[in-house]
């Protein structure tokens, strides 16, 4: 995952140490019709910080998206993907804890 050096401690109330990050992600899951774009913009070991659309895209969503409180996010470059709940929920922003550590992704194949 591209990170940067900038990192947040425990002693700004956080359990694990965050790094930035500005990777593209998808939320799916069984509740989920279609893949949601999201860019993670910061990463611990134990949760992430999310933006729902992409960091470049202004307004990315019209409409508030509600989240389940059960998903998972895939990260097509990386190949991973790891079980979320969701933390907390703004209307742009998702926090999420991980449940489970990164897995790689399953790809279905063509036949």
């Amino acid at each position: 995952m591209s990170v940067t050096a900038k990192t947040k401690t425990a002693d700004e109330g956080r359990r694990a140490p965050r790094k930035t990050t500005r990777t593209l992600g998808y939320i799916v899951g069984e509740k989920i019709h279609d893949p949601i774009e999201c860019t993670i913009l910061d990463l611990s070991a134990s949760g992430a910080k999310l933006k729902l659309g992409t960091v470049t895209k202004k307004n990315a969503f019209a409409a508030v998206v509600e989240l389940p409180d059960t998903f998972k996010i895939e990260l097509p470059r990386d190949k991973l993907v790891i079980e979320c709940k969701l933390a907390w929920q703004t209307e742009e922003m998702v926090g999420v804890s991980f449940q489970s550590p990164f897995r790689p992704m399953v790809v279905a194949r063509r036949r």
